[in-house]
């Protein structure tokens, strides 16, 4: 693999945006802590952080989440 192909798991391409459908529950299983923190915080980076959480909970509640089971990852954030 050439150096030019080697990003971080939580870079984020520029065609990804808060409407794409991002499953938590399948970040929250495929990566680490730190890359579940880089990742929330690229997107808040490009994006505030309100529309970022307001996102997350959406998605969560979408997905039979009651708003108080969010996955682990994203309680942790949330304190």
């Amino acid at each position: 693999m050439s150096a030019d192909n080697r990003r971080p798991v939580y870079s984020i391409p520029p065609y990804v945006t808060l409407n794409s459908r991002i499953d938590v529950d399948d970040i929250a299983r495929s990566v680490g802590y730190l890359e579940q923190a880089g990742l929330l915080l690229t997107l808040m980076r490009r994006y505030s952080p309100a529309n970022v959480w307001a996102a997350v909970r959406e998605y969560a509640i979408e997905q039979n989440h009651d708003g108080r089971d969010l996955p682990d990852f994203i309680d942790r954030f949330a304190l």
